[in-house]
């Protein structure tokens, strides 16, 4: 019985010393950051220094007429804190909904609607609005509400986009949405 206590012992010993030695390990790494850039609908990596210059807010209305235009040097990309900006010659600019910071930006696969995610209540555990922009009408529509369980969303198509919804651990609800009617059209789960 004294023999298996010491053996038991040492075992637990040695596996706290490497438990120790690991997270020691990784408590001193540094991590590079990636952000995502949705360049009319392409997404690239970037390096975290490629800002010279932060410019004044721009409302989502008020984005150039040539930033629609396929292809463009201008683009969105998502910061650390997914803030989306506006990056035109090196300088990114935030970019607002009716004072509300967007986030989640992506074009449609025309390049004719820009679709983002903003919270109306200044990212309170409240609601997320899922709203698309018509760049040719310059006209914005509310197609989602949702509340803080909404993860994210993507297009389906021109017409349609899919929200993504956790319904408890490993388990998401998938809805499909009609843009021009912002009704359900279908629903599944994605374990």
């Amino acid at each position: 019985m004294n023999k298996l206590f010491f053996i038991l012992l040492f075992i637990l010993s040695v596996s706290l010393n490497l438990f120790g030695l690991i997270w020691f390990y990784w408590s001193n790494q540094t991590f590079s950051f990636e952000r995502n850039v949705y360049t009319n609908a392409v997404r690239e990596k970037v390096p975290e220094n490629l800002f010279s210059t932060v410019g004044n807010p721009i409302e989502v209305l008020h984005l150039p007429d040539n930033f629609f235009s396929y292809p463009s040097s201008d683009y969105l990309i998502d910061d650390e804190n997914n803030q989306t900006l506006y990056v035109h010659n090196d300088i990114s600019q935030p970019v607002f909904y009716n004072n509300h910071r967007i986030t989640f930006t992506m074009f449609s696969p025309s390049h004719k609607r820009l679709g983002f995610f903003f919270y109306p209540e200044d990212h309170s555990l409240g609601e997320i609005v899922l709203a698309i922009l018509d760049s040719n009408k310059r006209v914005i529509e509310e197609v989602y509400r949702g509340d803080t369980w909404t993860s994210k969303w993507e297009w389906k198509g021109n017409k349609s986009v899919i929200v993504k919804r956790s319904c408890g651990t490993g388990c998401m609800v998938a809805s499909v949405i009609d843009i021009s009617t912002g009704k359900e059209i279908d629903n599944y789960r994605v374990y």
